[in-house]
């Protein structure tokens, strides 16, 4: 077994991320996330709080938001589509580069960020969930936060580093009775300067076609892990399940029926992954999620050392 870390992939500072452009992989499919959002993790169900935080490594990351917490696939999606249309903006100047559309109507805004079928609206429908998303996500900010470790016993001095990244400067979306209906001008998110740079100096690519199949929140989650910790990984690794647990189901409790719920939950979400992604190299041991060596669901060029 590898060796233990907090299994964020927060190790890839530096590693190669190049993509394979000769094989069966198009612009199409390729589509891009940011580690930011792998560290953050939103809630998969609605929270009557405004802030989370989670630990990965020696990182605590804070997530808030005015408007309530993100929670779901939609934010999912919408993050990817985003992270995927600034990295595809980047050589444009940078205040049209930030400005990211968001499609002429919703119907159409829904099909890019991978939710396929008719729109509809009502208490729970797909119209009013992806406007409410919208306005939670755009009022997040992600703070991360490092506390380094003394440099021997006798150190008295402590260093701490954080970082305060909001995700957007400003979104402008219509809501609109038909899903069809044309906006009155065109709906955009303009992506903050700290969070483009962040996405374009450091985009993790990942397959589209995968994720728009797997359409629950904790399966992406766990397929971006996957993806991502391959970059890096030369030996089998296991994530343990108290680490598992506390990463991919926070909400459930630290006691053994909760552990065995858990395991049956991943248990489907490991299948769910590996029937769009065979090569994926993931199962459950005693010990926890074992993630084998190989490459990402979007390969590495080869000759190139992780």
């Amino acid at each position: 077994m590898a060796g233990r870390d907090d299994g964020n992939g927060g190790a890839l500072q530096g590693v190669d991320l190049t993509l394979v452009r000769d094989r069966d992989v198009t612009e199409q499919d390729v589509g891009y996330t940011t580690r930011l959002f792998l560290q953050t993790l939103f809630p998969y169900r609605q929270q009557e709080v405004d802030k989370i935080v989670r630990q990965s490594g020696p990182h605590q990351v804070t997530a808030f938001s005015a408007n309530g917490l993100p929670y779901g696939k939609y934010p999912r999606l919408i993050a990817i589509y985003l992270c995927t249309e600034a990295v595809k903006r980047r050589d444009l100047p940078t205040d049209e580069a930030r400005r990211i559309p968001l499609g002429a109507s919703m119907q159409q805004f829904l099909h890019e960020i991978g939710v396929m079928g008719r729109a509809n609206g009502g208490e729970r429908g797909s119209l009013r969930i992806l406007h409410e998303q919208l306005r939670r996500l755009a009022s997040t900010t992600i703070t991360v936060e490092k506390i380094y470790e003394p440099q021997s016993e006798s150190a008295r001095m402590n260093r701490t580093s954080i970082k305060n990244i909001g995700l957007f400067d400003s979104m402008d979306f219509w809501v609109t009775p038909h899903p069809d209906q044309l906006a009155l001008s065109e709906p955009y998110l303009e992506l903050t300067s700290a969070f483009f740079q962040e996405v374009t100096e450091n985009p993790i690519p990942v397959d589209l076609g995968i994720l728009k199949a797997l359409g629950r929140p904790r399966a992406i989650d766990v397929y971006l892990w996957a993806t991502l910790k391959k970059f890096s990984l030369n030996r089998p690794f296991t994530l343990s399940w108290e680490q598992a647990q506390s990463q991919f189901a926070p909400e459930m409790p630290l006691t053994a029926r909760g552990r065995a719920d858990f395991k049956k939950t991943m248990d489907r979400t490991v299948k769910t992954i590996t029937e769009h992604w065979s090569e994926a190299g993931l199962e459950l041991t005693q010990e926890g999620v074992r993630l084998a060596p190989g490459q990402p669901s979007i390969p590495r060029r080869p000759g190139r050392r992780t």
